[in-house]
């Protein structure tokens, strides 16, 4: 139940559509995460989810998700 009395804050003014963000690569300490280019990474991708079972059976486990194991 929402309360009508509680002050919800200034109106935005919606002034046209959002820009989307650049790519960059990301890099921490221990890991880099950049966008997926299909010309680089289609075959690292494909080795990662076929083949044999063990690789195979990761895939089963998976959430929903843009992921993909580590390989």
């Amino acid at each position: 139940m929402i309360d009508a009395e509680l002050p919800v804050g200034k109106t935005v003014n919606l002034t046209g559509e959002a820009s989307r963000p650049a790519h960059r690569l990301l890099k921490g300490k221990y890991i880099s995460l950049d966008a997926i280019d299909l010309a680089r990474d289609t075959h690292d991708l494909f080795d990662c989810s076929h083949g044999s079972d063990d690789v195979e059976s990761l895939w089963t486990y998976m959430g929903y998700g843009p992921s993909v194991p580590n390989c």
